[in-house]
């Protein structure tokens, strides 16, 4: 399995890479300002890296994502589901303390990336935004009022706020192997 990772110049990006590839998925990482729409034909799926700053600085990444709804599965962690939920023109929330490195429990729902995992998860959190409203998708996961993860089967897009390939995850090897499952249930 193959998958673009595009990296939104992020220090966990390739911690992200290193864990798809716990899972066999043979990584390629592009930046996300680079031309990286020809590197996308022969992928499986696409993961829109975490990043610095606001969902609304990352113009060609909201692009993208435009015009891939439904496409090929999109996985985006922290920033990446920010960009999901931005397009949908949800409005981000800056009024809660920001977090970085903190771990916390989530409540999760119905969403075949949970498979196996239970009721509830300890994630690794590290974000300054957020969302408490997830319009067009399914809320899967939250964390009292906080939006922690969003799934749209229709664009083929996952959303997480929470690190899954931060070792303070629990489970994250069994969130890596879920993702790979998903991805073959949507081919």
């Amino acid at each position: 399995m193959k998958c673009l990772l595009i990296d939104h110049y992020d220090s966990f990006t390739y911690n992200v890479a290193q864990w798809l590839m716990s899972a066999g998925v043979k990584v390629e990482v592009c930046k996300w300002d680079s031309d990286y729409e020809k590197m996308v034909f022969d992928k499986d799926f696409i993961v829109l890296s975490p990043g610095p700053g606001s969902p609304c600085e990352y113009n060609r990444s909201l692009d993208f994502l435009e015009k891939s709804k439904g496409k090929l599965p999109i996985l985006g962690i922290c920033l990446g589901m920010q960009l999901m939920l931005h397009l949908e023109g949800l409005k981000i929330q800056k009024d809660f303390t920001p977090v970085h490195g903190k771990v916390s429990s989530v409540t999760l729902g119905e969403s075949s990336l949970f498979h196996g995992i239970g009721e509830e998860i300890i994630v690794a959190r590290y974000h300054s935004l957020g969302f408490s409203s997830s319009g067009a998708y399914n809320s899967i996961a939250h964390l009292d009022d906080i939006i922690m993860g969003v799934e749209h089967r229709d664009n083929k897009h996952i959303g997480l706020q929470f690190h899954p390939e931060s070792f303070l995850t629990e489970k994250c090897n069994e969130l890596a192997q879920n993702l790979v499952a998903w991805v073959k249930e949507l081919k």
